[in-house]
């Protein structure tokens, strides 16, 4: 990120093999006029007053004199509470934090007609001490009385904003002889003392982002009010001085046509930047960011900006940024901080201590826009930033320290949320939309008129923007929340490839049955060849195949005759419903197919029992699918795939009858599941009709040996010989660990243990009881599932014989 005082950090160690420097010149350049643009006031200030127009009623003490004396300064103390003080979302009472007594205002009454006497004109010199806009003026809501006693005080902190319209605080001390408790407001490096006074009231105010700290009480007892400062009016004043608005918008033109720098040696130069990024100084909630609440010198140098823009014919927009930076930390073994300690501890270096970092190894800005406005990607890019103040000079509000880890560590990451001023060129605002908010582009889009003989051609032109960055876009997202937009948008095109490019993104999950009657505007529109390729580009898209992302296929697969339903609704003269229905049942049965093959291909039989039980709603969902389009060729090919004389697909099929149980009589009928439920009843009956195992018999016969090696066939010898229990196998290391894994892929009853002795080391398998165990419990499986089965073929009218 470039700011005013670039220079001042040197380059990353670790870039600098590679990197070749170059600086937007104009960016630079702007930055270095904005920092000149001053407001006009002080980030605090201090102004005095007479007594004579306060009177304060305090119930239980009565009214306040002033200057307050001791005596009823401890009379306040006596009905007032431990102040707490707020931490993030947290409510705290710690004294080593905050050491003060605090009033309840529901006791406190002040006579408002005789104060505003004072406190009204007051609140204007502080306007103007603050550097806010004339246009602008603060009212003060009273938020506590304090009363700090000797040894009390207040460490560092920052006001939290009370509401939208807050935009600072104002101490108001009463008069009393005491000594200590100064007030100190800090803000950017710059510290402000202030101190009370004996005789007179002591107006202090401050911007609610600065930290600020009040300091022990050394003698007597200091009473002061709190209000919080509320702004009303714009806040966004003119700062430009004569001559320079010219000279920035050349600058801004020379940065919009500027191209990215290179990376590194060789790399070729990017397109000019899409936006200017201007991070402002001062804190402000995602509320009070507005043009009428920005502070000091943040609202002379939007002005200039956004005057700037205007001349440039850009637009312009707040939003708010999260900032990551990592920097690699000077080692030092101990060094007097700033704050008289040592900044190098067990936690490592003192946070606050810039002078402890060394290099920027890294960055990261995310922006988020405050105005519903859209400013382009989330993602901002070094050549589009600009700051007066370096991040790293701007207080963090979180940061981690890694310590030396040997290859890596010694590192400082530091958080920081700033706000920004965004400006893009007008022309490339459906671009940066584009960018950021495919979804608002797409509104834009579908606002357009096709009836406009100029809309066509217009929007057309704007697709095609679109589509330079809307692959990531819809990745990036949630695809349901612009599919149905989407569909919309291409069916009214009438331009099939601009219609191909917007959908080929999605994945075929991403569609519901209720898109069915849009897409079928597409498919009339475009073509069944169009459809047939679109087909292929969702069911590629999703990458079936993935273990883990079958669940979501199949869950979508499930839903399948549901969306052929859909499709085949409403009166039409043409075959293309019962068309796009046959290639979508087409290519679902073809991944199904597959994702079949692949679960009865697992080894290990647990594993592949429950990848094929999970596929019986798919298959059921296709065979309804079938059924709908009268598509016998796809049923007999189904049916062929699913019922194999050589192969033990019970656990689809169990599962798909399983699954169809709930469906009506009529949907049965129309399914015809009989094929398939003779098909698992017959499979079953080979089961149960093999011999019961004898007493003694150690043969375990399903172990698939292939052509792995010899010692898989030794292993196949032993396993398949009914009197051997035990093999003793010396072999080395790698070998048996490979016949390790074929018993526990297998998931054999055989215990494999290393007898360590002699060389090589000797394996001993020992057949365990299980072996007759596992037959037992099969049998009364088996025995379940025909149960199942011949239930199912009552229920379908079906005799259970043979």
């Amino acid at each position: 990120m470039w700011n005013a005082d670039e220079g001042k950090r040197p380059i990353p160690r670790s870039w600098t093999a590679t990197v070749v420097v170059v600086t937007n010149i104009a960016r630079q350049n702007l930055a270095n006029l904005l920092r000149d643009v001053r407001g006009l006031g002080s980030f605090s200030t201090r102004r005095t007053a007479p007594v004579g127009d306060l009177s304060v009623e305090v119930r239980g003490v009565g009214s306040l004199r002033l200057p307050v004396t001791a005596a009823q300064a401890k009379e306040l103390r006596l009905i007032a509470r431990p102040a707490r003080y707020g931490k993030e979302t947290e409510t705290l009472l710690d004294r080593r934090v905050r050491d003060t007594w605090e009033v309840p205002r529901s006791r406190v009454s002040i006579d408002g007609r005789r104060w505003a006497n004072t406190l009204r004109p007051m609140l204007e010199l502080i306007r103007a001490d603050l550097g806010l806009a004339a246009t602008t003026s603060l009212d003060a809501e009273l938020h506590s009385m304090l009363v700090y006693e000797p040894g009390q005080f207040f460490a560092a902190h920052q006001d939290s904003e009370k509401d939208d319209r807050m935009i600072g605080s104002l101490v108001v001390l009463l008069p009393s002889r005491s000594s200590g408790g100064d007030l100190v407001v800090s803000h950017r490096g710059q510290s402000m003392t202030y101190r009370g006074s004996a005789t007179a009231l002591t107006f202090i105010a401050f911007y609610a982002d600065t930290r600020h700290e009040v300091l022990p009480v050394e003698t007597g007892y200091r009473v002061a009010l709190t209000y919080n400062l509320r702004l009303s009016g714009d806040a966004n004043a003119a700062g430009l001085v004569p001559g320079d608005s010219t000279a920035a918008v050349d600058l801004l033109r020379q940065h919009f046509a500027t191209p990215v720098p290179p990376r590194w040696r060789h790399d070729e130069a990017g397109e000019p930047p899409d936006r200017l990024v201007f991070l402002l100084d001062h804190q402000y909630s995602e509320h009070s960011l507005r043009w009428t609440q920005l502070k000091g010198e943040d609202a002379s140098r939007s002005a200039v900006l956004r005057e700037t823009a205007n001349g440039a014919d850009c637009d312009v927009a707040l939003a708010l940024t999260e900032i990551r930076e990592t920097w690699d930390v000077e080692y030092v073994e101990y060094r007097r901080g700033r704050r008289g300690r040592s900044s190098w501890d067990d936690d490592g270096p003192d946070p606050d201590d810039v002078d402890a970092l060394g290099s920027l190894i890294d960055s990261d800005i995310e922006i988020r826009p405050v105005e519903g406005r859209s400013v382009g990607a989330r993602r901002v890019a070094d050549a589009e930033l600009a700051s007066v103040t370096p991040t790293v000079e701007v207080e963090p509000y979180d940061t981690e320290y890694t310590g030396n880890m040997g290859n890596y560590g010694n590192t400082m990451d530091r958080w920081y949320r700033r706000a920004a001023v965004v400006i893009w060129p007008r022309s490339r605002t459906f671009a940066l939309k584009a960018k950021g908010d495919p979804a608002g582009a797409l509104d834009e889009l579908l606002a357009l008129s096709s009836t406009n003989p100029s809309e066509p051609e217009r929007r057309v032109d704007m697709v095609r923007v679109l589509l330079r960055f809307w692959a990531d876009g819809v990745r990036g997202t949630d695809q349901r929340t612009l599919l149905q937009r989407t569909l919309l948008l291409a069916a009214d095109l009438r331009d099939a490839d601009l219609a191909a490019s917007l959908l080929a993104p999605f994945a075929l999950e991403a569609f519901t049955p209720d898109d069915a009657p849009s897409l079928m505007s597409a498919v009339e529109q475009y073509g069944q060849l169009w459809f047939d390729e679109r087909v292929v580009a969702w069911m590629r898209e999703f990458g079936y195949g993935h273990r883990q992302e079958l669940p979501t296929r199949i869950a979508w697969a499930t839903d399948l005759d549901a969306f052929c339903a859909r499709l085949l609704e409403g009166d039409t003269l043409t075959d293309a419903p019962n068309a796009a229905a046959r290639a979508l049942t087409m290519a679902v049965w073809a991944w199904l197919r597959r994702t079949i093959q692949a679960s009865n291909d697992i080894t290990q039989p647990s594993v592949r029992r429950a990848a094929l039980a999970s596929l019986g709603p798919p298959l059921l969902a296709v065979l309804n699918a079938t059924s709908m389009i009268f598509s016998n060729d796809i049923r007999r090919e189904i049916l062929s795939a699913v019922c194999p004389p050589n192969a033990d697909l019970t656990p689809l099929l169990l599962d798909t009858i399983s699954t169809a149980t709930r469906l009506t009589p009529t949907e049965l009928t129309r399914v015809d599941l009989d094929p398939i439920a003779r098909h698992a009843a017959a499979t079953v009956r080979s089961e149960l009709a093999r011999p019961e195992r004898q007493q003694g018999d150690w043969a375990i016969n399903d172990f698939q040996q292939s052509e792995c090696c010899q010692d898989c066939g030794e292993l196949a010898v032993f396993l398949t010989d009914s009197s051997r229990k035990q093999h003793v196998w010396p072999m080395a290391k790698p070998r048996r660990e490979h016949i390790h894994r074929r018993l526990d892929e297998a998931e054999l009853p055989v215990t494999h243990q290393t007898r360590r002795e002699g060389s090589p080391h000797k394996l001993v398998l020992t057949k365990t009881a299980d072996v007759f165990c596992r037959d037992t419990d099969r049998h009364a499986a088996a025995r379940t599932e025909l149960a199942t089965v011949e239930r199912f073929l009552q229920q379908i009218g079906t005799p259970s014989g043979k």
